[in-house]
Parts: structure tokens; sequence; C-alpha cells
């Protein structure tokens, strides 16, 4: 009855919302080894109390056929656990009747195999619901919904059937599935849900088996160290624990920033914890885990090769236009996409000199020079010198082929000679000249925000030893520096009918949302202002626009009298568009065009709400005008990075987590630059890879804070694990004058 007046999609997503409720309630049956009627009963009754119980909720309404729906979710669960689990329970029931069968009877090994069978879907039953969750998270995601929920399934049966290609996927997704320009989403996002559908799937296909046990190394004890860094920071940060509301999950003033960090490292410690556990050979997950960041940077290459193509020129290197690919972390500024190219360069050249056929050889090259051709046109100056650490230290560590072998050092002395002359085609241009001849007076400007940001700390020894909390320094810097240029607050506010938002005063910040008009058209923009300060005014323009820098805008300006605006009362405003100049829109390839909103130079506070875009006759092209959903489908950027970074990683680690997380991070990183060294002269190729990845990283890291995107403490910290990794590959050059011991480990042959 009720299904019948709503829509499709609602009725499917609440008959997914219910049986997701109570599948808790039949796994718990199936534990207590219940049988399908009783079970289906029990939980039918359960939800029978639930349902009489809205009568007595205002606005609640029973619904007698979720009784039903229940009780078939409960009878389909128990009979699909017993088939799918009762050959694996049966199988370990057999090797342990057979280990101990002379001193175990009948009786004891009937209950062996209950209880079995019931620690089985135990372990089962939470990866599988983390499956479930996600899926129907993204049905609910603001941007690319089915697509998203698609990519999910595909990748959970993948998984499911060979868990090894979580290590290719997981790194090749990591720079790409990146929507938040399109759904606003900055604390759970896309790649959150992929990685545990990954891991979860994984977890399945393991048997629920994926922890593994090692023996304790100084490798071990150093990561275990700034685990507990992690952890005391980011609880010293929640504490006390806030009161949640919708700014909580808008900005990054939240303290709630600490777990969107924080989140980084525990992904790195479920992938490496399942990177120990697939039954693949350290060589073969050496390799689907350089494939997946191969794959990784050819899409990124991919994106800056479209961004130059359209919004400047691929060979105009006058033009101030600074590509920023894929990264929507790019949006406050930053190192990433540099970062993220340096270390790419690592896996290629790391293919270039192993590589056996020439399609992979000339293949390795031509990417090598493409990432070169992008680190030069990101114009960052530490990204430059992470690129030029990562080749030298390349050509010295990597494995590569035999002295003999001249022919591929000669290939892998061009393909870096190329990289270098593409470089050098760029840095002759007007704007990398402009940038490298300023690099003495921006220095002495970090240096500056270096000690503004450390005089912001509390003084005390809590905050000496712990730091101030992960994610804390942009609040932090909002509220204590006395830098000219603060970060702008951006909130949520809710009155009576209404949400709207208040775009506070400070560095110039642009809250915006891709828009899709028919070129040519005029475009009519309505809303209503206020501000408790007379005048007013809001800037708003109509863009091409990928993340940072625009280009052939439409602007105009929404602005209240003074008389007008002094009682602090809505203002409704309309602006036109005339988008004729931007009809190229309409040609490939299609640019992007968004709606932007942000406060002028000296403005004051404005509040925003009830956003409409149309044309004449044309259908609503925003989404979410009127703020109902939060800021799904809005986006903030700004062109002023330093009160969102504190720019520099050793700083920002002292200011996040204490002298404890600086003797942490310093320990790890020796050990893992040691033990990679190492591993390298050994011929190790996955370690030696590592090592100069990290370095690259390092390099770039020196200027920049990186790990304070969640991406990047992901990537760091499996690097660096990576380079630790006794299990690998030795390439066979390195192979002579080597044994193996009875145990497996590489020996030095008398």
């Amino acid at each position: 009855y009720y299904h019948y007046f709503t829509t499709e999609a609602l009725a499917l997503f609440s008959l997914g919302s219910v049986a997701l409720m109570y599948l808790p309630l039949a796994a718990l049956a199936w534990s207590r080894a219940w049988s399908a009627t009783p079970a289906a009963l029990a939980v039918g009754a359960v939800c029978a109390l639930v349902e009489v119980s809205k009568l007595f909720l205002v606005g609640q309404h029973p619904d007698p056929t979720n009784v039903l729906i229940v009780v078939v979710v409960t009878l389909l669960t128990l009979q699909l656990a017993n088939k799918a689990l009762r050959p694996r329970a049966a199988a370990e029931a057999d090797r342990y009747s057979s280990e101990n069968r002379a001193s175990e009877n009948h009786a004891s090994l009937v209950l062996t195999q209950g209880a079995l069978a019931r620690g089985a879907v135990a372990r089962a039953a939470i990866p599988a619901l983390v499956i479930l969750g996600a899926v129907m998270w993204a049905v609910r995601f603001p941007a690319f919904p089915w697509a998203l929920f698609t990519l999910l399934l595909f990748c959970a049966a993948a998984v499911w059937r060979r868990p090894a290609w979580a290590l290719l996927i997981i790194p090749a997704a990591m720079p790409i599935l990146d929507l938040a320009p399109w759904s606003g989403r900055l604390y759970l996002d896309e790649f959150d849900l992929l990685t545990a559908v990954c891991l979860a799937a994984a977890w399945l296909g393991l048997g629920g088996q994926i922890g593994v046990a090692q023996k304790a190394r100084i490798s071990t004890l150093t990561f275990g160290l700034l685990a507990l860094s992690l952890v005391l920071s980011t609880l010293r940060a929640l504490w006390p624990w806030p009161a949640l509301d919708p700014n909580s999950f808008v900005s990054y003033f939240s303290v709630l920033n600490a777990l969107r960090i924080a989140k980084g490292a525990f992904w790195a410690w479920l992938f490496v914890t399942l990177y120990q556990r697939v039954p693949e050979g350290g060589k073969q997950r050496e390799r689907l885990f350089g494939a997946g960041m191969g794959i990784g940077l050819l899409a990124t290459l991919g994106v800056v090769l479209w961004e130059r193509a359209s919004f400047v020129n691929l060979f105009d290197f006058a033009a101030d236009y600074r590509v920023t690919g894929p990264f929507s972390a790019m949006h406050k500024g930053g190192a990433y996409i540099e970062c993220y190219l340096a270390v790419g360069a690592a896996y290629v050249l790391s293919v270039l000199l192993r590589a056996n056929d020439w399609p992979r050889r000339v293949g390795a090259a031509l990417l090598l020079a493409l990432t070169s051709y992008a680190v030069a046109v990101t114009y960052s100056r530490n990204g430059y010198a992470a690129l030029a650490v990562v080749l030298t230290l390349g050509l010295l560590v990597l494995p590569g082929p035999g002295r003999r072998d001249w022919r591929r050092w000669a290939l892998a002395g061009i393909a870096c000679s190329m990289a270098a002359g593409v470089a050098l085609m760029v840095l002759r241009g007007g704007f990398a000249q402009e940038r490298l001849t300023q690099s003495v007076r921006d220095l002495g400007v970090r240096a500056a925000h270096w000690a503004d940001a450390l005089s912001l700390r509390d003084d005390d020894v809590a905050t000496a030893v712990l730091g101030m909390g992960i994610g804390r320094f942009p609040e932090t810097h909002h509220w204590r520096s006395k830098e000219l240029q603060l970060a702008p607050s951006l909130r949520l506010e809710k009155e009576v009918g209404a949400t709207f938002v208040r775009l506070g005063a400070g560095a110039p910040t642009y809250l915006e949302q891709f828009v899709a008009p028919q070129p040519g058209e005029t475009l009519l923009l309505g809303m209503a202002l206020r501000s408790k300060v007379s005048p007013f005014s809001l800037n708003v323009s109509l863009c091409r626009k990928w993340l940072l820098t625009s280009d052939k805008c439409e602007r105009g300006v929404a602005s209240a009298a003074p008389a007008s605006s002094a009682s602090g009362a809505w203002q409704n405003i309309e602006l036109s568009f005339d988008t004729q100049a931007l009809a190229e829109l309409g040609r490939w390839p299609k640019l992007p065009l968004k709606l932007s909103l942000h406060l002028p130079a000296s403005g004051l506070p404005v509040d925003v709400k009830g956003l409409h875009l149309r044309a004449a006759q044309g259908p609503e092209l925003l989404r979410n005008g009127d703020f109902s959903s939060g800021l799904d489908h809005w986006f903030f950027t700004t062109d002023i990075d330093p009160p969102w970074h504190i720019h520099s990683l050793p700083v920002a680690v002292l200011f996040d987590q204490g002298l404890l997380g600086l003797v942490a991070w310093a320990g790890v990183i020796a050990v893992a630059l040691m033990a990679g060294w190492l591993r390298a002269r050994q011929g190790a190729v996955g370690a030696a890879t590592a090592l100069v990845a990290v370095c690259g990283f390092l390099t770039s890291a020196t200027l920049n804070t990186l790990i304070d995107a969640p991406r990047f403490l992901w990537l760091l910290l499996v690097l660096l694990w990576l380079c630790s990794c006794r299990d690998g590959t030795v390439h066979p050059s390195q192979r002579s004058g080597q044994a193996q011991d009875k145990s497996g480990h590489l020996a030095a042959a008398p």
C-alpha cells in the first residue's frame, strides 16, 4: 500500500533498508544454532513490536509488510549460510578429527563442527555487512550513484574471486576515483567505499583469515610507536567529544577532521595486512601493486593532458596555468599532484630498467617523458626537485640490467635524458622562469609561516609531547594567527523553514558547483541574501574552470543598498548571465563550467539561501540550491593556501603530534630507508622501487605537508612498509653470488 504511493527507487531503497536492519538478528540466530522456523518467528516478532511502536510516534506509520520482508530475509539468510558454510566447516571438522581421533569421541566432533560453522559465519558476517552497507551508501551518493554502485559490485566480485586483485585496484583508484568536486563530500568519500569493499571482499575470499603472525622486528616496533602517536594525537583532537551537527562534515574547522585524516593510516594498516596474507608469492604481489601504481599514473597523465589541451595549450609555456589533475585535495593548494607524479615515476623507471622486450621498454620511456612533462607544467619547484631525486637515485639503486647489457643501460640513459629535455623545454618558458626567480623570497615566506604556526600551539607539557591534535591547524590558524590572510569560515545555519549557508570573511574562497547549460543561452540566477552589516555584496561568476584557475568568465555582483540591508532582512536578488561568449563549451573537448560564489577581498559575512539557475524556459541547473542536503554538490576552492597547510612535513608533525610523533616518524622513516637500501643491494625489486618512491615523496614533503590528505598518508605508510618488506622479488642480475638458506632467506654464497 505504501509502495504504491512512492517511486520504485524509494521502494527498493526501503526494502533494502529493512532487510539490512534485521540482518544482524538473523546472523545472531545462526550463531546460536537456531533452526530456520524459530529464528524467522523470533526476528519477525521483534519487527512486529517495532512496527506497533510507530502507532505512538508522531509522523510514523506502521508497515505490516515489513514483518513479511524480515521473515523471508531471515529464512533466506539461514539457508544460504548453511549451504555456503557447511562444506568449509565440514572440511575443518574432518581435519580436526584426523588429528585428534585418538582423544576425541563422536559427540565432541559434532560440537566441533557446529562451533566451526558458527565461527565461519561470524567471520563472514562483518565483511558481508560492510559490503552491503557500502553499496547501499553508494546508491544514495550525491554524484554518479549508479556508476559508483556498479563499480563497487564489480570490484567486490573480482576481489572475492581473487583477493590479490585488491592490491591492484586500490592503488589504481587512489588518484583517479575522486568525485569530491561533484559530490561535495570531504569526510567519507568514494575511495573509502571502494577500499572498504575491496578489503571486506578479500576477507571473504580468504575465509576470514586476514591476520598473520610475524616475529617482532625493529620495523614492527617503530610502526607500533607511530600508531600509538597517531591514536593519541587523534584522541587529543577529539577531546572533549563534540556535539555532532551538519557543520561537523562541511569544512576542515571541525574537530572530526582528525578522523578524516587518521582513516588514511587505518586503511594503510588493513592494506598491508592483506598484502601479507594473500596466497600469491612476493613477485606476484609486487607486480600487482606496481601495475596499480602504473594504471593510476597513466590515468593521472590523461587528465593532465586533457586539462592543458582544454584550458591553455600543450606547448604554451608562458601562460600562468598550473595543472591540478584529478586531485580534489588541490582545492586548498598543496603539492599533491607533483608528489604523486614523482612517486609514479619511480615505478615507471623500475619497469624501464627491468623490461625484457622492446614494446615495454619504449612504452616505459614514453611514459617517463610524459610524467616529466606533467611535473614541469605543475610549475612546482619542489616537484622538480622530487623528480630529479627519483631519476638520479633510481639509476643508482634500482635493480637493472647486468653490466654487460649496455643496450638497456643506453635506453635508460636516453629515456632519462628525454625526461630532462622535456622538463627543460618547459622551464625555459616565461612563467617557469618567473617562478624560479622568486624561490629565495618564497622560501623566506615559508620560514615565517612555519614560525607563526609553531607559535600558535598551547604552552603546556601535553601539547609539547602529543601536539595540538591531528587536523587542528586550519581552525587554530583562523582564530590565533596574526598573518594577514586567514581562512574564512563556511557554515550551514537553519531557521524556520529554510537552510542557508553563511560565507565568512577572509582569504578569497569560492563556493561552486558544476553546471551544464546549453551553449549561448541567457541564464537567470536567483537567490536571497542578507547581512547584519550594511551594505554588503557577493561576487558571482560563471567560468570555464576545472579546479583552481578559471578562464573566460561571465561575472556579476549581487549587492543591496544600505537602506534595504540595514535591518538584516532577506533581500531577493536576480542576476542574468549571457553565455554567448562561452558557446565554445559545446565543442570537443567539452569544457567544464562552474557557478562560483565568493566574497570581495574586503567583504563582510553574507548569508545565502534559495539559489536557482535556469534559462528562460529551461530546467533547473543547480542541485541542492536550497542547501537542504547540506553542502552536497557544492565544493569550495581557494587561491590562498597557507591558512590550510603548514607547508612542511616535519613542522606539521611537530604541530599535530608533538615530540612523540616527531620521534616516531623519524624512527619509521630511518628504519624503512635503511631496510630498503639493504634490500635494494640484495636485488629486491619491490623494496628498491619503494625506497626511490619514498625519497621522492620526502623531497616533496620538505616544503609541503601532504599527509593532511588521507590518501597521501595511506600512500606514504604503504611505501615505507614496502621498503622493509622482506618477501619480494630478487632481480636475476643480482642472484649471482647469492644462495638461499634453509628458511628461504637470501644469504651470501661462500
